[in-house]
């Protein structure tokens, strides 16, 4: 798999899944600490 194709599919993992993970994220944190942890968790991805 290339770059461009990596890419391609962890766009395709964030749009699919950035929603649930920050459902989530603020059910046990405020809203600015889960957006943060919400993006760490793709970030780390």
């Amino acid at each position: 798999m290339d770059s461009s194709q990596q890419r391609r599919r962890f766009d395709e993992l964030y749009a699919q899944n950035f929603q649930d993970v920050l459902a989530y994220c603020m059910r046990r944190t405020g809203a600015d600490d889960a957006f943060a942890a919400a993006n760490d968790v793709f970030a780390i991805a």
